[in-house]
């Protein structure tokens, strides 16, 4: 194996620098809705008084069932936020909700951008007479 350029090192060094601030970044946004993220995925640990106000009692109503805690247990998250009754827990759905959202629609996003992609790269690939009649 041979050893590794000074310069080399050097340009690693700076490029995991940058990685690092850019994981920061981007980590930072998850950082401040810790609190909003934790109710969606660990609703039984949270405590009351570290949730928004409106929150506060059903999570602590959750949180005494029995029930609910055994459908969290045997369910995955979806199917136990689809279980959980909606009038009795109307703000922590909208809630869950919005969490949801933010994670659905970063991943139509992904695989939009991912089939338009291999579309185009399919496209480019078969330079035909046939490829030129669908535009």
């Amino acid at each position: 194996m041979s050893p590794v350029s000074e310069n080399k090192l050097q340009e690693f060094s700076q490029a995991l620098k940058k990685l690092h601030t850019e994981f920061e970044t981007r980590f930072r946004d998850f950082k401040n809705i810790q609190s909003s993220l934790d109710v969606f995925s660990i609703p039984f640990n949270v405590d009351p008084e570290n949730v928004s106000a409106e929150l506060q009692l059903e999570i602590i109503e959750m949180q005494c069932s029995t029930h609910l805690k055994q459908l969290f247990l045997n369910f995955t998250k979806l199917d136990f936020y689809r279980a959980l009754p909606k009038a009795e827990f109307p703000k922590i759905i909208a809630h869950v909700q919005k969490i949801m959202a933010i994670f659905a629609s970063s991943y139509v996003c992904e695989q939009t951008f991912s089939t338009m992609k291999l579309r185009e790269n399919l496209i480019r690939n078969r330079l035909t007479d046939e490829t030129f009649s669908h535009f």
